[in-house]
């Protein structure tokens, strides 16, 4: 694992009061003064964590961060050190990839726990990297194995009978690990994600979707908030009102979703169900302001039952609601947020079959 940490600021009474500060910790700690100097480190040790002061004379954080650019080969998280800076600064600092901010003069526990936190975060990001990447490389060797014998042997249907058998297990353990990511950082995530994904595959059994369809349906509800892996937890789990630049920072989740999915070839659309999961009917959700026909159906399922499960069941700020405020909600918006037939067929779940939530286990298998 990669614990190469860098400061860059231009007093160095801050930088030694940091590494005093961390002095206890794994980490190997780089330091600059000077941005330029920081630069040519940042290059040539590629560090994972940079805790960057905002105001600098010869180049502020801002300029410092638009030289550097994450990569698959040298990501890195960036922590903006400030005493003081507008809501423009800090909104300008996330759009360019801040994953935090701390205030000067620095809290001890505060930094401890941001540092190692964002650590971590690394590490989960570069676990799901190398699964995804071998997961891909095992499917490609094992398609082109499959088209080979194709050609010379009857016993091909056996084969890829197997072979499904086996990437399907490979699939539902790529939907493990990637839940599991999220479950380590926030375990509210992580159950919302298991409820949607169960209340979205009963969706589409009552609208007669064909099983295949509903597999996919299953598999994108138990990871439809997977890009909350690149929001700061203090956000996730923030006892009070988001102000509009933290819920900027949410709303990039289904993007940050979508570019961690995108490559793993599963047979269904997951990654584009995962994007549009918050677009709505008339236009007037994100990220793209897509409207009726051109959201994936699965999608539009998916928008459903994510409403429904976050207003029945507690949140962070909030005690749950229950299932009639849910409903109540969703009949209001037929037509404008969500999909008419997608939210008759939720409501009769609950009101004729008395549909349940379940309890809270692991339910990331394929049905």
């Amino acid at each position: 694992m990669n614990k190469t940490l860098l400061i860059v600021d231009d007093e160095q009474k801050n930088i030694n009061s940091i590494k005093r500060v961390l002095i206890d910790e794994d980490y190997k700690i780089l330091s600059a003064t000077d941005p330029i100097e920081g630069l040519k480190i940042f290059r040539g040790k590629k560090p994972a964590v940079i805790l960057l002061d905002l105001r600098m004379p010869e180049m502020d954080g801002i300029e410092f961060m638009k030289e550097i650019k994450p990569s698959k080969d040298s990501p890195f998280s960036v922590i903006i050190l400030t005493g003081m800076g507008s809501n423009r600064d800090i909104k300008e600092c996330y759009n360019l990839g801040a994953r935090a901010f701390l205030q000067q003069p620095i809290n001890i526990v505060e930094i401890k726990s941001l540092v190692r936190n964002t650590f971590a975060l690394e590490q989960n990001k570069h676990d799901i990297r190398l699964f995804r990447d071998k997961l891909q490389s095992l499917v490609s060797e094992r398609t082109l194995d499959l088209e080979k014998e194709m050609e010379h042997s009857k016993k091909i249907a056996i084969e890829l009978k197997k072979s499904n058998e086996k990437l399907r297990e490979m699939m539902t353990s790529t939907v493990t690990v990637l839940a599991s990511v999220v479950e380590m950082r926030d375990p509210y995530t992580a159950g919302h994600q298991h409820n949607v994904a169960d209340l979205a595959e009963k969706i589409a059994r009552e609208l007669g979707l064909p099983e295949e369809n509903i597999i996919g349906i299953r598999i994108a509800g138990n990871m439809h908030d997977i890009g909350k892996i690149n929001i700061p937890t203090e956000i996730l789990s923030k006892p009070a009102k988001l102000s509009t630049t933290e819920f900027n920072l949410i709303k990039t989740h289904p993007q940050a979703g979508y570019d961690l999915l995108k490559k793993i070839n599963f047979p269904w659309n997951v990654a584009t169900i995962v994007l549009q999961h918050h677009e709505k009917v008339d236009g007037s959700g994100y990220p793209n302001g897509l409207k009726d026909n051109e959201i994936l159906f699965e999608s539009k399922i998916i928008a459903v039952a994510d409403v429904v499960e976050a207003i029945t069941k507690a949140r962070p700020y909030r005690r749950g609601l229950g299932s009639e405020v849910a409903l109540k909600e969703i009949q209001d918006k037929a037509g404008t947020d969500f999909d008419e037939k997608v939210v008759k067929a939720c409501v009769k779940l609950f009101k004729e079959k008395k549909y349940k939530f379940p309890k809270q286990e692991n339910s990331y298998y394929f049905t």
